[in-house]
This record gives C-alpha cells, sequence and structure tokens, in this order.
C-alpha cells in the first residue's frame, strides 16, 4: 500500500502543469490562453486558470491551437471600410477664372462724346482693335505701331473694382495689337512705375504673356500725379499714348506734358468713373493730337 502512494505520489509530481499555449486577445495582458500546451509568446501578463499565459499584444490562440477569431466590431469596421467608394481630397478656397469678367464699359451718351483731334476718335465699343490692328483702349482709337499706356494706380482706384477693370482691359488692348506692334506699360501714383523693360517691347506672343502677369501683379496705393510717368513715356517717342485717370491734377501737369512732347505724339486721354479731373484731362488731348473720353461706371445690377 505504501508502495501504491509513493508511487502515485511520483506519476503527479512528473505531470506538467498547463501553461496557456496562446496569447490572449483584448487589452494588454488580455485573456489567457487555451488549455493546450504552451507559453506565451512575448511579455505575457495574467495568468487564466488553466495557466495559460497572455500575450502583450492580445492576439490570442484558441485551445484548438488555431489563431483566436478577431474581434467582431473590427470585422465590422474593416467591412465598412472596405466598402466605402474612395473619395477625392477635399477641396477648399476658390478657382480664379483665367480672364476676370469685368463689366464693360457703356455706350458713351450724346454729353459724354469725344474731344476728338488727328489722334482718332473715341467711339466704339471697350476693348481691342477687333483685328483691324488699329490700337485702342477703353473705346478710343490711337494711331501707329508704338504704344504706350499710362495708368492710373491711386488709392481712388480701388472703389467699386475700378482697377480690376481698368487691369483687365490694358491686357485686352495689348492682346489686340498686331504682332509687329511694340507697347510699354507706365502705372503711376505720385511717382511713376514701369514695366520692367528698357523700353517698348514687341507684340508677341510670349511678351504679352509676360506683361501679363506683371500687370496682374500690380495694385492701387498714394495719390494722383502723371507728371513722371508722362515724361518717361514721351522719351520713348512713341506714336500714341493712352492716359487714363480717375483722379484730379494740377493744371501745370498739361503744361509739362506739352513742353516735353516735341516728338509730336498724340496723346488720348481717358476719365475713368469720375469726370473731376476732365478739364486737364481734355486739355491734354487737345494740346497733343489725341482724343477724350469719360468711361462712367456700369449700371447697378437689377
Amino acid at each position: 500500500m505504501a508502495l501504491f502512494v509513493a508511487l502515485l505520489l511520483w506519476l503527479l509530481a512528473t505531470v506538467p502543469s498547463g501553461a496557456g499555449g496562446g496569447t490572449g486577445s483584448g487589452s494588454l495582458g488580455g485573456q489567457g490562453g487555451g488549455s493546450g500546451g504552451g507559453h506565451g509568446r512575448e511579455v505575457g501578463s495574467g495568468v487564466t486558470a488553466d495557466g495559460g499565459a497572455a500575450d502583450a499584444r492580445g492576439a490570442g490562440m484558441h485551445e484548438a491551437g488555431n489563431a483566436a477569431p478577431p474581434d467582431a466590431s473590427a470585422v465590422r469596421a474593416d467591412s465598412a471600410s472596405a466598402a466605402a467608394p474612395s473619395r477625392p481630397p477635399l477641396q477648399v478656397g476658390f478657382t480664379q477664372a483665367k480672364e476676370p469678367q469685368a463689366p464693360p464699359a457703356p455706350p458713351l451718351a450724346p454729353e459724354q462724346g469725344a474731344v476728338a483731334g488727328k489722334g482718332g476718335t473715341a467711339g466704339g465699343a471697350t476693348g481691342g482693335g477687333g483685328g483691324s490692328g488699329v490700337p485702342s483702349f477703353m473705346g478710343v482709337e490711337g494711331r501707329g505701331k508704338r504704344i504706350v499706356f499710362v495708368i492710373d494706380r491711386s488709392g481712388s482706384m480701388h472703389w467699386s473694382d475700378r482697377f480690376t477693370h481698368t487691369r483687365y482691359e490694358l491686357k485686352r488692348s495689348i492682346r489686340a495689337l498686331p504682332d509687329d506692334g511694340e507697347f510699354f506699360v507706365v502705372f503711376f501714383d505720385t511717382t511713376a512705375l514701369p514695366m520692367p523693360a528698357s523700353g517698348l517691347v514687341r507684340a508677341t506672343a510670349a511678351n504679352r504673356d509676360r506683361y501679363s502677369r506683371w500687370i496682374d501683379q500690380q495694385d492701387v496705393s498714394g495719390g494722383t500725379d502723371p507728371t513722371d510717368a508722362m515724361i518717361q513715356a514721351l522719351a520713348m517717342k512713341p506714336d500714341t499714348i493712352f492716359l487714363m485717370s480717375d483722379g484730379v491734377f494740377d493744371i501745370g501737369v498739361a503744361d509739362r506734358i506739352r513742353q516735353a512732347n516735341a516728338h509730336g505724339c498724340s496723346i488720348n486721354t481717358i476719365a475713368f468713373h469720375d469726370r473731376s479731373g476732365e478739364a486737364v484731362l481734355q486739355r491734354i488731348a487737345k494740346e497733343n493730337e489725341g482724343a477724350y473720353r469719360f468711361v462712367a461706371p456700369p449700371a447697378a445690377s437689377p
């Protein structure tokens, strides 16, 4: 009998206890592995009743030694993700049109008729020369092929999109020039801001594109005095200058322009949205073989 008990105790001592074979699923330390033999793969913590140690990653094994089935909520999430169609990234902001459609200038009323000189007439619609090769700006035609635009960029030009409208019309006039024409642009407030070129440039497609981009980069600031800009423009000896402003000049500006125009350039003038400087602009056009036009603001939308 004593021998039988000793043998039984020896057998019980030699049988291995069941250390859980898989790793637990769920949170750190997870649930214990199955009842099979083996031990946890990593830093197992938490031991089940049958001795199974859990894996820190929670990827448990069931008692048959196979991978434990995934969590049901994870399966649903994965299925929903796979079933959802791919979407383009969210677009924010807006895309500006390549050519902002500024409102066209209204037709001339009878009292807005041109003070016509030898340089041309002020009739017709706003814009380019319609393929005729005749230079024009805001409905005023010029002469010759060497054209300089002297354009007001003073602070008041920000009102009612005046400067946006002006830049649009300026680029359209440049595009309408013949390929063998030449052009130059000088903006002004109280000083001159000439375009980055040493003088008149040929109206090639490349130059039109290049200086149209430069025009788009300009903005408004300062007061209104075209004297320096006009002196620079006249020094290039162009055939026609288009002088456009919405402001008032001192009468002495007309005198200085007349004295500097020894070349006999035709100077066309435009009062833009404001008649305040009309008298001086009319005088400049009359004394320099040009035409004058007043461009009224576009009518308000109903």
